[in-house]
C-alpha cells in the first residue's frame, strides 16, 4: 500500500525549470508525460480492488479480498482469506502469478506453510 502512494506522489511532482530572460516555468511531469513504471500482476489488482472500494457508497467486508503482495508487485507464496470473528481465515499457496500450487486450493486451512513449496 505504501508503495502505491508513493509511486502515486512521484507521478504527481511538479518541478521548476528556471530559464534566463523569462522566469520560472513550471511544467507537469505526470505520468503520461513519462513512460508507466509497469507493476506484476498482484499488486495491479490491489489497486483496482482500491479504486473500487473508493466508488461503491457501501462497504460489505465480506467480498472484499486484498491480495498478499511482494515488493516487485508479484503475489506472496502464501495468500489468505479474512479472517471472521475468532476464525482465521484458509489459506493457500500460489505462483508469483497468483495461480493456486497442486495440491494447494483456495478452500485450504488457516496453518499452511509455503515456504517449502516450490513454485512452477
Amino acid at each position: 500500500m505504501d508503495a502505491i502512494r508513493r509511486g502515486i506522489a512521484k507521478d504527481s511532482q511538479r518541478h521548476r525549470v528556471h530559464l534566463d530572460a523569462q522566469g520560472p516555468v513550471t511544467q507537469n511531469f505526470s505520468s503520461e508525460s513519462k513512460p508507466h513504471r509497469e507493476y506484476g500482476p498482484c499488486l495491479r489488482e490491489m489497486k483496482d480492488m482500491l479504486i473500487l472500494l473508493r466508488s461503491v457508497s457501501t462497504l460489505s467486508p465480506r467480498g472484499v479480498q486484498l491480495p498478499n503482495c511482494d515488493k516487485k508487485g508479484f503475489y506472496k507464496k502464501k495468500q489468505c482469506r479474512p479472517a471472521k470473528g475468532r476464525k482465521r481465515g484458509l489459506c493457500w499457496c500460489v505462483d508469483k502469478y497468483g495461480l493456486p500450487l497442486p495440491g494447494h486450493d483456495p478452500s485450504g486451512k488457516p496453518d499452511v506453510h509455503c515456504d517449502s513449496v516450490e513454485s512452477q
